[in-house]
Formats: C-alpha cells, sequence, structure tokens
C-alpha cells in the first residue's frame, strides 16, 4: 500500500492537469476532502503538510510538465481559457526527424510531460503566431464558400 503522501504526489500531478490554476494550499484542502486520512502529518497541520509537499517537488524539479506563475500550478503550455488536451479531438500524425527531435527535447528538458502536451504547445504557438497573417483570412474565405455553396442549394431546392 502507498504512503498517502506518495498518493497526494501522484494525485496532485493529475490534479493539476484536471483543475489547473489553484495554489498548493488549494490543492492540499482538495485533497483532505476527498481523502480525509490522506496526511501522515502527525505534529503539523495536514494541509501546511501537504501544500509543503507540493512546493518542495516543484522546487526541486521532481514535477515534470507543471508550471507555477503567481503561485498557481498549470501544465506546461497551458493556456488561461483553453480546455485541458484530454477534451480535444485525438490526431495521430508523423513528424519529420529534425521537429520530433525538437519535442524530444521540449520533454528531456522537464518543461513538458509527454510528446503530446509539448506538440499541443507547439500547435498552440504556431496558431497564435499565424492567426493574423494566415488563419483568419483562411477562415474568412472557407466561411464565404460555405455561404456560396448555401445560396446554390436555396436555388436547386427552393
Amino acid at each position: 500500500m502507498t504512503s498517502p503522501r506518495r498518493g497526494f504526489k501522484k494525485w496532485v500531478l493529475q490534479a493539476i492537469r484536471d483543475m489547473p490554476g489553484h495554489t498548493s494550499d488549494e490543492y492540499a484542502r482538495i485533497y483532505l476532502d476527498q481523502n480525509p486520512d490522506g496526511s501522515n502529518a502527525r505534529k503539523v497541520d495536514p494541509v501546511y503538510s501537504l501544500k509543503t509537499t507540493l512546493n518542495k517537488e516543484f522546487r526541486e524539479g521532481r514535477m515534470p510538465g507543471i508550471k507555477k506563475d503567481n503561485g498557481r500550478y498549470y501544465p506546461a503550455g497551458f493556456i488561461e481559457g483553453e480546455t485541458p488536451s484530454r477534451n480535444g479531438r485525438p490526431v495521430q500524425i508523423m513528424l519529420p526527424p529534425d521537429a520530433a527531435k525538437r519535442v524530444d527535447d521540449l520533454v528531456e528538458s522537464g518543461g513538458f510531460s509527454s510528446p503530446s502536451e509539448a506538440i499541443i504547445w507547439l500547435v498552440q504557438e504556431g496558431i497564435k503566431a499565424r492567426r493574423e497573417d494566415k488563419l483568419d483570412p483562411i477562415a474568412n474565405e472557407i466561411e464565404e464558400i460555405r455561404r456560396r455553396k448555401e445560396s446554390v442549394r436555396n436555388l436547386l431546392f427552393n
């Protein structure tokens, strides 16, 4: 049986991905609400013990794929207002070797916990960089094509 502390470390990694943007104190309280016997702390406050554990794990680099901003924890590559990637649409791709190397470098750096996270971040950054000059004009043209098709359908069937 894993110790509750070890259970917290595993739990909090997933919790940050599922519920990004909380402080260490908030994650500790959520964990204890879900696991009332979830801390080995005897002489100190269990919330303090768990939040200290989270802060130490992050500070010592044992939280791969997690970033901290203004005291709040997020998955690496998280963009405020975006939904977590597992709620997205799966896409299978083959990367050229040079691109795959870059993705591997990002994962090895500890900035991302998986190639998928690194690729999602790269795609989001690419979309931001090309939104105005390429992507928005393309979307506008596609919308115009849809309107014209609808107009033709109306002519045919009305």
